[in-house]
């Protein structure tokens, strides 16, 4: 058996000593696949090789004390599971911020909608600065392993990702592997850490490039800096920045959880990396055996020096006693309480611009660790390999390590709170805890229909309306709103689009009978069968739910009739004057029963969809205005603009274009039986048309009172969370299973602030706006503060966008 000492496995040096730059980075072959060989070495012998991921954050720092107790067991059994060695490491280093501006900024389109495009640009440039001074977080988990070859190692690595990416997930991250190219970008960026610049190479530019990759990765000098010339040990200098690869020499008697997110909290470029190294379990009991048989001999002979000089009553020293106390206690974790032991180091590399620079953030780092009991001590002499020790693979070239079971192990946890960045998504704000800019793209989810909940004044319409602008700015996908109080009318004159004002004295019609989506239906009998679905609807409502079985036949005869020779030539389009007319021709009395009680929306007053349609139902950006409808109307009108919605989405689908759906006032259309009926029917069928819906409402609880809409909120995986009731926040914590922590973000909360859910990620999010910004002034539908501009603007102190004073107007 080997001892134990043993398992701290230093790396092989490749050169006796480096000569030159790249001959530092402690790498002897890449595969393709993200394997690195790090060692050289006689054929047939073992050398060590790596392979690296990318891991989420998790919200730990949201948790509760119960909740965290369970977060760590489960890391815990991740440790355990794991017999060899790795690094997990956490690296504060600079954002891209031009490729930020490729992902996330609105490009110009045709000149148009300047104002509005540089009001966003500006708004995500502050954010993204906002977070950590623009540092961006990342994590990586470094496995490492021997092996005689790299296949036999490619197969190992096979064999354990599959019970370490469960792991990951059972604390809702995940694994992502890293392939060459990713990794020799991280590799470029931890070398070269505070440069602006970043690595970016393909494998066929690696194999087919006259450089060799090294020369890619390695800075052009590395060294000692020297002010009196004498060389600085403590401190690495990478061409004109400087570095220091601090470690910790022994461990506090407690440790706090949350230590990683105090260490890394500073605004200057710097990583944490804990390098650990599994021993066996039989090993480690061996090994603890021996020590407790030493440390008995110990006490014998203490114990015989005292007899022999007559001090029959004293007792063993304080030292030996502990010695004996500590070594007992870990063999009882060890059969116990199924942990094991590591052998554990801790480093942190600290980056500067300048000398002075560097000081200062050794200083700051040095004085957040003594505040939770960590004392770091700089390495003299060895920085370079404690720099390669300290870097994204698996190279050990300093063994600064102590013993450490599981739990105090998993008490420095990578964890701190969920992050969200996906290039061409949304900008949903900033993370509360982090600070870091929120994107994401909701196309990626499994279902990206979502809900936008929130008391009156709370930020829905602001958040809504910035969704829509961003959509509209930075897609071709098309844009429908039903909008119940007419708020969307401004923002939809100002992108050109189509309001359709749904009233009586309204000069707008739609034809519930037009047969334009008969070209996006499967066959003419689907058509018909959708359009009998939808005139029974409309019965349904003009009845009040009196009908009769035989009126549904009725209703079915007359639109076989009515829609004779459709697809033909010469086919005429019917509106419903065609339709009543034929159900009077009907021998039936219960046809003329159902004409009578169509005369009034046919011929009477209410006729606003008898007529052919006469608005653009196909302009990108359409919104329905359900303010001023008559009560008489509402239901039949709401079935109405949902075919039309409806339609509208399978007949995009069809030509392979996204549609979005915006509800307002969504409890409005969800207490109508048909309506709802007509919403849980899109809701199901939107996703297979590459659409996506989004609800917005305030009245939470009347939600869960109907079995459709619980079913639709409980199956979509956005939502956003604004401030909620007690009671409010209750059930969802029940119906979402958000813990109670997380639901402290949504009580009481400053307007536009609350949680983010998206997929399995819940994030404390910010999206308020800049009151001076355009966005803001277009979105914004406070009385008070649209009242003083208006009473600013009349004064001349305050000049407004030309596309301002209709919204302000319509407010007055």
């Amino acid at each position: 058996m080997r001892p134990m000492k043993d398992y701290k496995d230093l790396t092989r040096p490749l050169y006796h000593p480096p000569k030159t730059v790249q001959q530092l980075i402690h790498v002897y072959r890449i595969a393709e696949d993200g394997i690195f060989q790090l060692e050289d070495g006689p054929r047939g012998a073992e050398f060590q090789f790596d392979k690296a991921y990318l891991f989420q954050d998790t919200n730990f720092a949201t948790m509760d004390d119960l909740e965290k107790d369970d977060f760590l067991r489960r890391y815990c059994m991740l440790l355990n599971s794991l017999n060899v060695n790795f690094k997990i490491l956490m690296i504060n280093n600079n954002q891209n911020l031009e490729q930020i501006r490729k992902d996330v900024f609105i490009r110009e389109r045709n000149g148009q909608f300047s104002e509005m495009i540089d009001s966003f640009n500006k708004y995500i440039s502050g954010r993204v600065t906002e977070g950590h001074a623009g540092l961006t977080q990342t994590r990586i988990f470094v496995v490492r392993v021997k092996k005689k070859t790299v296949e036999s190692a490619r197969e190992y690595f096979r064999s354990i990702e599959a019970n370490i990416t469960m792991n990951f997930n059972k604390m809702e991250s995940a694994l992502i592997p890293m392939n060459a190219a990713d990794r020799l970008r991280y590799l470029y960026a931890f070398w070269h850490m505070g440069e602006d610049r970043q690595l970016n190479v393909t494998w066929d530019e690696i194999t087919k490039g006259k450089l060799d990759w090294k020369d890619l990765v390695a800075p052009q000098c590395v060294g000692y800096p020297s002010d009196d010339g004498s060389p600085d040990k403590t401190t690495l200098q990478f061409d004109n920045r400087y570095s220091r690869v601090l470690f910790l020499p022994t461990l506090p008697s407690g440790i706090n959880p949350n230590i990683m997110a105090k260490l890394l909290s500073g605004n200057f470029q710097c990583s944490v990396t804990i390098d650990v190294a599994a021993i066996p379990m039989e090993v480690s009991r061996k090994r603890l055996t021996d020590l407790y048989m030493d440390v008995g001999r110990t006490i014998e002979k203490q114990q015989e020096t005292r007899n022999r000089a007559g001090a029959w009553s004293s007792d063993i020293s304080y030292d030996v006693r502990r010695q004996k106390g500590e070594v007992e206690e870990m063999l009882d974790v060890l059969n116990d309480n199924n942990e094991k032991l590591f052998y554990v180091a801790l480093y942190a590399v600290v980056n500067g611009a300048t000398r002075q620079e560097l000081e200062s953030n050794v200083i700051a780092f040095c004085s957040a660790a003594e505040g939770e009991g960590l004392h770091f001590d700089t390495i003299y002499g060895n920085q370079i390999e404690a720099f390669n020790t300290a870097s994204p693979i698996g190279t050990r070239e300093t063994d600064n390590m102590y013993t450490l079971l599981t739990q105090p192990l998993a008490a420095f946890t990578p964890f701190i709170v969920h992050e969200l960045y996906q290039p061409g998504g949304i900008a949903y704000g900033v993370n509360q805890i982090s600070r870091n800019i929120l994107i994401g793209d909701r196309k990626t989810l499994l279902n990206g229909n979502g809900f936008i909940l929130g008391l009156s004044g709370s930020g829905k319409g602001m958040e809504t309306k910035k969704e829509i602008t961003e959509i509209f700015l930075t897609t071709d996908d098309d844009i429908i709103v039903i909008d119940p109080m007419n708020e969307y009318e401004a923002i939809c004159d100002y992108f050109r689009g189509q309001f359709i004002d749904f009233s009586s004295t309204s000069k707008h019609y739609i034809n519930p009978l037009d047969t334009d989506t008969l070209q996006y239906m499967d066959s003419r009998s689907t058509f018909l069968k959708d359009k009998t679905n939808l005139m029974l609807s409309i019965f349904s409502q003009i009845k009040e739910n009196s009908m009769e079985p035989e009126d549904n036949s009725i209703i079915g005869r007359v639109v076989q009739q009515i829609y004779r020779g459709v697809g033909e030539k010469n086919f005429r389009t019917p509106t419903l004057v065609e339709f009543y007319e034929i159900l009077k021709e009907q021998p039936e009395v219960r046809a003329q029963a159902l004409a009578l009680s169509m005369e009034l929306f046919v011929t009477g007053a209410m006729n606003m969809f008898s007529k052919p349609t006469n608005v653009n139902t196909k302009n990108r950006f359409t919104a329905y205005g359900m303010a001023d409808i008559d009560r008489s109307q509402s239901g039949m009108g709401i079935i109405i603009m949902l075919e039309s919605v409806r339609s509208r989405i399978a007949e995009n689908a069809k030509k392979g274009r996204c549609t979005w759906v915006f509800i307002d006032e969504f409890h409005n259309l969800s207490h109508n039986q048909y309506s709802a009926a007509y919403l849980e029917k899109i809701w199901r069928e939107v996703r297979k048309m590459g659409g996506l819906c989004t609800a917005i409402t305030q009245n939470v609880a009347d939600l869960l009172t109907t079995t459709a809409v619980e079913s639709m909120l409980c199956n979509s995986e956005f939502l956003m969370l604004l401030n909620l009731k007690e009671n409010e926040r209750h059930l969802l914590e029940t119906e979402l299973g958000i813990s109670p922590n997380l639901m402290q973000y949504i009580s009481n909360p400053d307007c536009g602030c609350g949680l983010l859910k998206f997929g399995n990620r819940v994030i404390p999010c910010d999206g308020r706006l800049p009151k001076d910004s355009a966005m803001y002034q277009l979105f914004n539908t406070n009385f008070h503060e649209l009242a003083k501009i208006r009473k600013n603007r009349v004064k001349g102190e305050v000049k407004k966008p030309e596309f301002l004073y209709g919204q302000l107007d319509n407010h007055t």
